[in-house]
């Protein structure tokens, strides 16, 4: 298989921010640590924006524009981008900050694929190198690639990321409900904890701390050829509990925020999951980027 472009014009939407006081307001809204978009080797970075409970609202690849002063174009859920525009507004107040949606303008493409070497004006993406590259252009412009790369469907981009154990979007982290830390938001280079503080920064600090997270966000096999629909639940037979959820699907695989305990248990083959009662079996499996010791967590009581 050789590497493969798409546009993701069809999920995500294109958000323009600037202003003299960017860094500042994005950095006491942001989880991860803005400041080092000030840095001139640092073209793109990935965050979160979190209610004041710690949930999740909606992530952010801030891609940093050539010139002198920082202008940010901002791929976000195409969904939930006029919910952001609105909640960004209502936290500038009098902060000297320009916020704009250009998805007219602009369109977010994603370069995935195995083997994918450095191209031009491509950016790796800042949460996995296996998820390839991504960039902004303006709307009427195509990206370049290397011979014989073909340009195919966002879905076929969905399935590779879904392949890698990574959600996106305010749909497979559901807006107002997700705790990042349970969507791998830890190990995908969106969170700072050494900053300081921001919206909904004290559950995330004392989880990561803890460091107890007993749900994870997991790539899954799903048997049989139904369409699944997202959100049912996952059973483990015998637990009095529901194993986790279904967040998203393509082409028999999945990906669903899981119990740890279960989870693990089942990718091992001892023990079996169903998509709702009765339902197809799923299989979760470990993806090989994650930390060893993600999974250690003492056991719920």
């Amino acid at each position: 298989m050789l590497p493969q472009i798409a546009s993701l014009a069809d999920t995500r939407a294109v958000l323009r921010l600037s202003g003299q006081e960017l860094v500042a307001f994005l950095q006491g809204l942001l989880t991860n640590d803005t400041k080092q978009l000030e840095a001139k080797d640092v073209r793109m970075q990935y965050a979160a924006l979190l209610n004041s409970h710690g949930r999740y609202l909606h992530d952010l690849f801030l891609h940093k524009q050539k010139g002198d002063d920082l202008v940010l174009l901002a791929d976000v859920d195409k969904h939930g981008a006029t919910d952001l525009v609105k909640l960004l507004n209502r936290y500038k107040l009098r902060a000297k900050v320009d916020i704009a949606d250009v998805s007219s303008e602009y369109t977010t493409w994603a370069r995935f694929g195995p083997g994918l070497l450095p191209q031009g004006e491509w950016h790796s993406d800042p949460r996995l190198q296996a998820l390839g590259q991504r960039i902004v252009l303006q709307a009427h412009d195509k990206p370049t690639t290397p011979e014989g790369e073909q340009e195919t469907e966002g879905i076929q981009y969905k399935a590779w990321r879904i392949e890698q154990g990574v959600a996106e979007g305010d749909t497979e982290m559901p807006s107002g409900h997700a705790i990042p830390l349970e969507y791998n938001l830890d190990g995908l280079n969106a969170i700072s904890f050494s900053k300081g503080c921001y919206v909904g920064q004290e559950l995330i600090a004392r989880s990561h701390f803890r460091g107890v997270i007993r749900k994870r966000l997991m790539p899954v096999n799903i048997a049989g050829d139904e369409e699944p629909k997202m959100g049912t639940s996952i059973l483990a037979p015998g637990r009095k509990r529901p194993a986790g959820s279904l967040q998203a699907a393509q082409k028999g695989r999945g990906l669903a925020c899981l119990n740890l305990q279960a989870a693990l248990t089942a990718a091992e083959g001892n023990e079996h999951l169903e998509l709702g009662e009765g339902g197809p079996q799923v299989t979760p499996w470990r993806p090989v980027w994650w930390p060893k010791d993600w999974g250690e967590e003492p056991a719920a009581s």
